[in-house]
This record gives structure tokens, C-alpha cells and sequence, in this order.
């Protein structure tokens, strides 16, 4: 399991990336965090410089997989950040960390806790695969803007498909949201916080129907990819939120 790692400090930031990206997504954060915090970026399994040789390919697997490098690397005052599929990895492997943990930052995955599973949610998944290396086609993705085009295309891996655990892996991301979220945004009672774009607005009664520790940053006029977008807003407002956990 590849990860780099930079700065000292007693609270260390793990940032997981999402799906189709590796730990690069995050180096404008690991730039900017490095010389106030313990910073790592990790390649999760499946994705990078990581391993692609298993059987199961679920959130809960991914997130044993994140606290084991935690204790592997003798971790504590953790907070895990994670960005869209890379945020129930950071909600479960929190759940197996337990006090090591001090919060956890979703970036732009939910709007509500509530969400059913529809096979139909991921049918863009075959366009997706058809067009794996086709420049206009996933400028869609990031506003038409080519240098955040050219710096996603960067982190795909050679071949003209998508790897084999990707499909799997997706599939399990939708279904944990229907069917594990709840559960563990109840049984994990530390603070969780939202760092989302103004098409995901959280919607607080609802979350606070199962967390009392729960809020949200919007950034305005933001894509899924507002890390990339805007880094110094994105970084400040991150920043705020670390604060608040561990301060």
C-alpha cells in the first residue's frame, strides 16, 4: 500500500482520495499542511501504486486497509479526510480506529444520509469505460477546464480500459450509502464535518437525526472537484475545520 508522508506534528491529517484518482489529488494540501501538521496521502488498493490482487473489494475492506497503515505506522490523534468513495473509506476505517481518531472531513460526497441503491445510479459507468482515455469526453467531468483534465488523465493507469476492481468497487460505494452509513455515522460519535460544493448541500436535520456532532463548509460556484478548483479557499476552509476538531 503506497503513501507518502511529510512534517511532524501530534496530530497527523490522512488524506484518501476518491475513485479513479490516487494520493497526488491531494498535493496542493499536502503542500499546504506539511509544515503545520503530520500530513500522508495514500494510494488505496485498486488505484496508483497500490496492490490490485484481492477478492474483496468493499468500503469496509478499504477502510480496514486505512487504519491498518494507521497502526502499521503507530498513529494517534488522526483526523481522516476523505474525498467522494474515499469518504466512507475514511467513516469505516475510523470505525475500526476508535479513539486514535479525532474527527473525519467529507469532501463533496453527500448531501443526505438518507439514499437508496439504484442499479441505475451507475449506468454512466459504461460510457465512462468506453471513453477511459478520451480527453473531451472527461473534460465533462472537470468544467471543460484542460489543465484539471490533463492532472486527472495523469492518474490513470495504462490501457484502454478501466482496471477490473473499479466497476466492484463503485458498485460497493453506492451500496454502502444505502445500507451502512447510517450505521456508522451512528456508532461513530466524533465530530464529522462537510467540506462540500453548493450542488451538495448537506442537509442538517437529516444528518442530525443520527450524528449530534455534525457540520458542513459550502464552497460557491464549485464542482466535485473543488480541491482542484479553488486550492486556497479549499485549503483555508479545511484548515478551519481541522481547527475545530482538534483544538
Amino acid at each position: 500500500m503506497y503513501y507518502k508522508s511529510f512534517g511532524s506534528n501530534a496530530t497527523t491529517l490522512v488524506f484518501i482520495h476518491g475513485w479513479s484518482c490516487d494520493a497526488s489529488a491531494w498535493d496542493d494540501q499536502l503542500k499546504y499542511f506539511k509544515d503545520k501538521y503530520h500530513v500522508i496521502a495514500l494510494d488505496l488498493p485498486g488505484f496508483g501504486r497500490s496492490g490490485k490482487q484481492r477478492d474483496q473489494w468493499s468500503m469496509q475492506r478499504l477502510g480496514i486497509d486505512v487504519a491498518d497503515l494507521s497502526i502499521e505506522l503507530d498513529l494517534n490523534n488522526i483526523v481522516l479526510i476523505g474525498h467522494s468513495m474515499g469518504g466512507p473509506v475514511a467513516l469505516e476505517a475510523a470505525k475500526n480506529l476508535k479513539e486514535k481518531v479525532k474527527g473525519v472531513i467529507l469532501v463533496d460526497i453527500l448531501q443526505s444520509p438518507h439514499y437508496s441503491f439504484d442499479t441505475a445510479s451507475f449506468n454512466w459507468y459504461n460510457d465512462y469505460a468506453e471513453n477511459f482515455t478520451d480527453f473531451e469526453y472527461l473534460s465533462n467531468f472537470h468544467k471543460k477546464d484542460s489543465l484539471r483534465t490533463i492532472r486527472y488523465m495523469k492518474m490513470l493507469p495504462m490501457g484502454e480500459v478501466p482496471p477490473e476492481p473499479w466497476l466492484p468497487m463503485l458498485i460497493d460505494y453506492y451500496r454502502w450509502k444505502s445500507d451502512d452509513l447510517i450505521p456508522v455515522i451512528s456508532e461513530i460519535q466524533i465530530p464529522i464535518r462537510a467540506l462540500n460544493s453548493d450542488q451538495r448541500v448537506p442537509k442538517f436535520e437529516e444528518w442530525n437525526l443520527y450524528h449530534n456532532n455534525f457540520d458542513a463548509t459550502i464552497i460557491e460556484n464549485s464542482g466535485h472537484y473543488l480541491n482542484w478548483e479553488y486550492p486556497d479557499k479549499f485549503n483555508h476552509s479545511l484548515n478551519e475545520l481541522i481547527r475545530d476538531i482538534v483544538e
